[in-house]
């Protein structure tokens, strides 16, 4: 996350400069990984999301027999 914070503040403050420069150019590329560990992480929620759902589920169950 802190190559991305980087990347997006210089990519901010060569735009306000207009150097017609990218952050790649000024040593900030996009970090590749982000996006792949952005998507495990979402995953993981997903399933954490789905399970909290069927205990909430076997709970309300429990309670209405």
């Amino acid at each position: 996350m802190v190559d991305y914070v980087q990347h997006v503040a210089i990519y901010r403050a060569l735009r306000e400069s207009k150097a017609g420069l990218n952050p790649i150019d000024a040593g900030a590329p996009f970090p590749d990984e982000l996006r792949a560990r952005l998507e495990r992480v979402l995953e993981k929620t997903r399933a954490e999301l789905v399970a909290l759902k069927v205990r909430r589920a076997e709970q309300a169950n429990a309670l209405t027999i």
